[in-house]
């Protein structure tokens, strides 16, 4: 099942599970960022995947089947390598969230801060399907990143 954008909704199954108050208090955590921040909103993976828990998760909902507890296992993996020194999650929409009990806050992308190639990144990424993986050149958008250490790039993994 498709949604106004275009992108696959899941149907409910017995295996999900949303916690609504966490799921509204990251939404209200989102609408207060977005009063104060000029750009992209980045979250912490434990902020993001706290209170959700599904067969498919939304960031990967045309990479395959990809439980969220798969993914968080994978992104925290990535997160322990000495050559990484930060990860978040790139918040896009919360509409059908607030629509739906079935629905989590929308994303399509994580951006990895490492010392490591952009090979190396795909590489990690590459059984999960990502669409494409690219650096971030420009950092002016990203206002949650301004503090990369020497010898680091912000790189990006999108999900279509």
């Amino acid at each position: 099942m498709e949604n106004a954008e275009g992108f696959l909704r899941h149907p409910k199954t017995a295996t999900t599970m949303i916690d609504q108050a966490r799921k509204l208090a990251l939404i209200h955590h989102i609408k207060q960022r977005q009063l104060s921040n000029q750009g992209e909103i980045l979250l912490e993976p434990d902020l993001y995947f706290d209170g959700y828990d599904e067969d498919q998760c939304g960031i990967c909902a045309n990479g395959g089947s990809i439980s969220t507890a798969r993914f968080a296992a994978r992104l925290r993996a990535i997160r322990q390598r000495s050559d990484v020194a930060g990860m978040f999650i790139r918040f896009y929409n919360y509409d059908d969230a607030l629509e739906s009990e079935d629905a989590w806050i929308g994303s399509d992308t994580v951006y990895v801060v490492t010392s490591d190639s952009l090979e190396s990144v795909r590489d990690a990424f590459s059984d999960l399907g990502p669409s494409d993986v690219w650096e971030e050149a420009n950092l002016a958008a990203f206002p949650d990143v301004s503090n990369i250490p020497v010898g680091f790039r912000l790189i990006a993994v999108w999900r279509d």
